[in-house]
């Protein structure tokens, strides 16, 4: 399945036996080029996440600054999710959704992990985010 706009979470899930990873897809979510008429969910390595180019904006003198962590220079091209939504752009979420689960069994932290990226030729995979004006890289530049 193509996921090419909306706000879906990709939730760690105890499913009765244990913790599973599964991607929760709300109504209005754009699934194959059609937004969803009703919520659904699905595995994560069965879905591909399609970033339009109105997700692409060159680096401005003086942004490096600030993202002088992801390598990039003024300039340079980059494609960005975005941490709120936005209209025609994805708007991923990590969520920890325990329910179910006995606080007395429940354990911290989690992990995420991620195992596998596609790029366009050259292109880099970062993962990272803003805290009280200062970003945070959570996963390294990635092909």
């Amino acid at each position: 399945m193509e996921y090419t706009a909306g706000h879906p979470d990709i939730n760690l899930t105890y499913d009765g036996e244990g913790l599973v990873l599964r991607s929760f897809f709300g109504n209005g979510v754009v699934i194959n080029g059609n937004p969803l008429a009703a919520s659904q969910f699905s595995y994560p390595s069965s879905v591909v996440t399609r970033v339009p180019d109105a997700a692409k904006f060159k680096l401005l003198p003086g942004d490096e600054v600030f993202l002088g962590f992801t390598g990039f220079a003024a300039g340079d091209g980059q494609w960005s999710l975005p941490q709120t939504s936005s209209s025609g752009i994805p708007f991923l979420g990590l969520n920890v959704n325990a329910s179910g689960l006995p606080s007395s069994d429940w354990f911290a932290p989690t992990t995420w992990s991620i195992t596998g990226v596609s790029a366009p030729v050259g292109g880099y995979f970062l993962l990272w985010g803003e805290t009280y004006g200062e970003p945070t890289g959570f996963f390294p530049r990635v092909v």
